[in-house]
């Protein structure tokens, strides 16, 4: 064990690790010829379980042979010969199936083919004599006591339960086959039952003698050095790790620890400096930020009932929002009749810059205030034009000294300030 506790635990590791992956490889080439084994039986049987079903079936299509046969020379329909015609078809693809399925069985192959022949004696000397006979009969070639004498001599029926008999013997031997297989199945099936249970506990044996082998070897010191990870994690940055040194990587991972522990420490020092002057410079940006948004959208009263907002910069959603809550208040605190919206300095202009200037607006007239847009440059007629955006309820001015001017010269033209301009459409 002194050996082992020498070697580094990347060679303890492999060590153990290579000895448990020839155990399971010799377990897996164990379990894979017993399931091999059982695959074979579970195939036998369901080879054999075929074999009786397509023999009933070949039996069947025999029996339809003689009906159809019986039941012509009976009537004398052609119509009764569609289950012999039939039958005779199947009964050719079921001989020529069992042929294949029995083929490693030479004895039954021998069977089949003596069936085969007696069949077809049957078939030639009785079934097809007969309907040649009652043919006959129908066409006055001979009289009905032929076809009866012929009948009566029994010996269509002999041959027939003589071949029954041989496809009873055929079918009792695979039967027999099937219930051994059935066995030699089940006697599959739990050796390789057996054989991976032994093998998993077998597995789970080594494994845990493994693992406490090599978790009692270094144990102890790594629960050393998560002790000192543990505290350090809870703010201890003075704890270091107690471990007698040694050069496996448990001992490397100690002195690791501690250097990092040193390291840790001093720019932990360092870092609270500077948080405290990332903190100051924090306060001061929300201070500028907050600045620059009241600045983005100031509101100027201009005269005694109009106010102008001039817009510059990119409108993005929120920046909407707080363009439609300055206007809005703004307009109601002034008691403002006429608005301005300055839209010269817009940096980017689309359908959905358009629209949130159209929204401000509806919103500004519903306090019963008219709205002037000013400043409305190519690019922004151009989207309006593309988009179909009618505008055609709204005062347009190319800049805000058109739009001011508009407002008093309608003063000057009323004498009723903007409030008669705002009630024109």
């Amino acid at each position: 064990m002194t050996q082992f506790n020498n070697l580094s635990i990347r060679t303890q590791v492999l060590l153990v690790s290579s000895v448990m992956l020839i155990i399971v490889v010799i377990m897996a080439a164990l379990v894979y010829s017993e399931i091999m084994t059982a695959q074979a039986r579970e195939q036998e049987v369901v080879r054999t379980f075929e074999i009786v079903s397509s023999t009933d079936a070949m039996l069947l299509q025999l029996v339809n042979m003689q009906t159809g046969y019986r039941g012509y020379l009976f009537n004398g329909n052609p119509a009764f010969l569609e289950p012999y015609n039939a039958g005779r078809a199947s009964y050719t693809l079921y001989q020529d199936r069992l042929q294949k399925l029995v083929q490693d069985n030479p004895p039954q192959v021998e069977r089949l083919k003596q069936i085969d022949r007696n069949v077809r004696d049957w078939n030639s000397q009785n079934l097809k004599h007969g309907i040649e006979l009652r043919e006959q009969v129908d066409r006055s070639q001979i009289k009905v006591s032929s076809l009866d004498s012929f009948v009566s001599t029994g010996r269509e029926k002999l041959m027939f339960d003589n071949v029954r008999a041989q496809i009873a013997w055929f079918r009792g031997v695979e039967t027999s086959l099937l219930q051994q297989r059935n066995e030699e199945a089940v006697v599959a099936a739990n050796r390789l039952i057996a054989t991976l249970v032994g093998s998993t506990i077998l597995a789970l044996i080594i494994g845990l003698s493994s693992a406490i082998a090599i978790s009692g070897n270094i144990a102890r010191r790594v629960s050393l050095v998560a002790q000192a990870a543990t505290n350090m994690a809870q703010g201890d940055l003075l704890v270091r790790c107690k471990v007698p040194a040694s050069r496996d990587e448990v001992g490397r991972m100690s002195a690791a620890f501690n250097s990092m522990a040193d390291t840790i420490q001093q720019r932990t020092n360092d870092l609270e400096a500077k948080n405290h002057a990332i903190q100051q410079a924090s306060e001061r940006q929300q201070q500028l930020f907050e600045t620059v948004q009241q600045l983005s959208t100031p509101l100027l009263p201009v005269l005694d009932g109009l106010v102008v907002l001039p817009i510059v910069g990119h409108i993005d959603t929120r920046r909407a929002d707080d363009i439609m809550r300055t206007l809005l208040h703004g307009v109601a605190q002034q008691k403002a009749r006429v608005a301005i919206l300055d839209v010269t300095g817009i940096a980017t202009v689309d359908t959905h810059v358009i629209m949130l200037l159209l929204q401000a607006v509806q919103a500004t007239e519903l306090l019963g205030a008219r709205v002037l847009l000013a400043g409305i440059t190519a690019p922004m007629a151009q989207v309006i034009i593309t988009q179909g955006i009618d505008l055609r309820h709204l005062r347009t001015y190319k800049d805000l000294r058109s739009a001011i001017e508009s407002v008093l010269i309608a003063q000057d033209r009323n004498g009723a300030g903007p409030l008669a301009l705002s009630s024109r459409r």
